[in-house]
């Protein structure tokens, strides 16, 4: 349909595929010698989990990270093995491919409920949440009666279908129904684009998501906390001891809550949509950094208007900007950027200004230069923010879903299907939050506009 079609991507076996990993059967063990035989023995560690911000995905450097994976593979390493992740489709494969014994343990965000210890074990729990009621701010709901008339919606084979049955006893109003498509995550953002009353999550989970929907409305936070802890098949008593001996020791070296603080820690929330901090800043704050963002575009050939508001939202202008995750500066450098850029002081408003654009500039390199230079520009600031691996991902959907890859209007409707696993199961570089990078450039482009319309 297009001329210039985005490349074929090489087809890679996915583990994340259920179909792939129950087929492809040579990929491993048999499943008594995984049970029978201690891991340390066996000499890999075999992880079941899940594509999700909080447990395990692919980063915008193009690095496995996440909650559960970075603390599956420091378990790993302290005991001395090599690991192996497995990345099942949904809470129910991940259950399944734990019953069948095809993993020493499944690393997903799962809580021991009574149904589920009939079936399996657990380790000591690593982590104790709340769960929540949430709904669109829309919907006003205060307390537990209002809930009358609102569906909530939860993923299939979640615990929270159990919590709800047993809410269901004492107020029979209450109302649900369970999604074999919709992951916890896909049903908070299907809540903040209205087309659920109300879903149900880990407070956690909910916290990590309100910094991107910031509408999401808490409405019930349910007594007595939950425990959160890895599942092992039935009879795995020396791996179980193991992890007991190892999440004391981490605690207590407080590895534990630094890798929490990290991933969950809180990042402050900054009111993108008000204009007149914009403006007002952009007369209060701006002049001290200007002429060093017209020498950055003088290096790099890029608007230094542009290259402004890209620093604008990352940080507003704060040269000493800081997440948990590592990222800071006036461009929010990782380590690794920084590094690969020549950046030696993060904290240096130039260094940092200079550092971000020579990075988003080896982006623009990288897209094909037979597309439009301003449809060039959006995809490049995309994959800033989500990573270029997922770009790619979501070109090559576009072609699929017979659009075009070359456009950034078609691009930016097709970026959202990132998240949902009817897609990125089947994509090479898995989930991604797609809506960020595609609210991100929408962002930079109205801050834009207004510094236009100021320097006019």
């Amino acid at each position: 349909m297009y001329p210039n079609r985005v490349k074929k991507f090489k087809t890679v076996t996915r583990l994340g595929i259920l179909a792939t990993v129950f087929s492809v059967s040579c990929m491993w063990a048999d499943s008594e010698y995984l049970t029978d035989t201690y891991y340390k023995e066996y000499g890999q560690l075999v992880v079941v989990t899940r594509n999700s911000p909080t447990m395990y995905y692919e980063n915008n450097l193009g690095e496995n990270a996440g909650f559960e994976h970075d603390l599956a593979k420091e378990f790993a390493r302290d005991m001395g093995v090599k690991i192996r992740f497995v990345v099942a489709n949904s809470i129910e494969d991940v259950l399944k491919l734990i019953q069948e014994k095809k993993a020493h343990f499944a690393a997903a965000g799962l809580t021991p409920t009574p149904e589920r210890q009939k079936v399996m074990d657990f380790s000591a729990p690593y982590m104790h949440v709340s769960e929540q009621i949430v709904c669109n701010t829309q919907s006003r709901i205060k307390k537990i009666k209002d809930l009358k008339g609102h569906q909530i919606v939860v993923s299939s084979a979640s615990s929270y279908e159990e919590r709800l049955k047993d809410l269901k006893k004492k107020w029979d109003f209450i109302d649900w129904k369970v999604s074999d498509e919709d992951s916890t995550e896909l049903l908070l953002e299907k809540v903040w684009d209205g087309e659920v009353d109300c879903t149900m999550a880990d407070s956690v989970i909910v916290s990590l998501n309100r910094r991107h929907f910031p509408n999401l409305q808490v409405a019930l936070t349910l007594p007595k906390k939950v425990s959160l802890a890895w599942a092992l098949p039935k009879g795995q008593k020396r791996l179980k001891k193991d992890l007991s001996a190892w999440f004391k020791k981490i605690k207590k070296a407080k590895k534990l809550q630094a890798l929490k603080d990290r991933y969950f820690g809180y990042i402050p929330e900054f009111d993108y949509y008000d204009n007149r901090v914009f403006t007002r800043r952009l007369k209060e704050v701006f002049p001290k950094y200007k002429e060093l963002f017209k020498k950055a575009a003088a290096e790099t050939g890029l608007d230094w208007k542009l290259l402004a508001v890209m620093a604008y939202q990352e940080s507003h202008w704060n040269p000493k900007a800081k997440s948990p995750t590592g990222v800071r500066g006036m461009m929010m450098l990782t380590l690794t950027t920084a590094k690969e850029m020549g950046v030696k002081n993060r904290l240096s408003p130039e260094e940092s200004i200079q550092g971000g654009s020579r990075y988003i500039k080896k982006i623009m390199k990288r897209i094909p230069s037979y597309i439009s230079d301003e449809d060039r520009i959006w995809m490049a600031l995309a994959a800033y923010n989500i990573g270029w691996s997922h770009l790619k991902d979501a070109r090559k959907l576009a072609i699929d879903l017979g659009r075009n890859p070359n456009r950034w209007q078609d691009l930016k409707t097709v970026l959202p299907y990132l998240s949902r696993s009817k897609y990125y199961r089947k994509l090479e570089h898995g989930y991604a939050r797609g809506y960020e990078p595609v609210v991100y450039v929408h962002r930079i482009q109205n801050y834009l506009a207004l510094m236009n319309e100021v320097e006019k």
